[in-house]
């Protein structure tokens, strides 16, 4: 269940701190 967790933070953290990996102006 953690697991699941863990991987979407992990993948929010990386949208929110790579612009690279997934440009959005707001």
């Amino acid at each position: 269940m953690w697991a699941w967790v863990g991987i979407w933070l992990w993948s929010w953290l990386i949208a929110m701190y790579s612009p690279n990996a997934m440009p959005h102006s707001e």
